[in-house]
């Protein structure tokens, strides 16, 4: 019996191995990014200095950080060390909608900080004027409703959806014609719009 034991190949154990580092990495990188991330909501809700439209932005920034951080950290982690087989089940489906929110809401707060920091450097003189306490609220209220109209094909769960794959580390859409739209035109082609516009 020992000898068929010692036969079988350590190969087996690897994997598992592998999901614990990769559980420890996701689990470390996004418990210490939430923790910065409030950190940083509360230097800017505090330092007098980021009472401006800068500090709302970064501020609307901050919470988005945090939403995606926070479904890694809670949903990511565990999910990948015990290898969940059901994460394409509903609520899994929903915590895909959410972090896709968060991450939407990420890169429109980078558009709109880039151009606010952009406008302050070539406009310094009129950039109180357009960055005012309503247009700045309204700009985040853009930014919010950008990021909700994303995930608004997400409630028709059955069809189109994207859920964390633990068994590949990585996020899957729906294998439907919802779900090949978005995985081209509002996640592939956006992106590339984004990093074309951040060179």
């Amino acid at each position: 019996m020992s000898s068929s034991n010692s036969s079988e190949p350590p190969s087996s154990s690897i994997p598992q191995i592998e999901n614990i580092y990769a559980s420890i990495i996701i689990f470390g990188l996004s418990f210490s990014g939430c923790i910065f991330n409030v950190l940083a909501g509360i230097v800017v809700l505090r330092n007098p200095i980021l009472k401006n439209a800068f500090g709302a932005l970064c501020f609307s920034h901050t919470i988005a950080n945090f939403g995606v951080l926070f479904v890694f950290c809670l949903w990511v982690t565990p999910t990948t060390i015990i290898q969940y087989k059901y994460t394409e089940l509903t609520f899994g489906k929903i915590l895909g909608q959410i972090n896709i929110l968060f991450w939407n809401a990420c890169c429109y707060s980078h558009l709109v900080i880039s151009l606010n920091r952009f406008l302050t450097i070539s406009m310094p003189t009129k950039v109180n004027t357009l960055f005012n306490y309503r247009n700045t609220c309204l700009i985040i209220g853009f930014v919010w409703s950008m990021a909700f109209g994303h995930i608004i094909p997400y409630f028709w769960r059955d069809t189109c959806y994207v859920a964390y794959d633990p068994v590949s580390w990585t996020w899957v859409f729906a294998v439907s014609p919802c779900g090949d739209v978005i995985t081209t035109y509002t996640d592939y082609y956006i992106r590339q719009i984004f990093r074309i516009k951040g060179m």
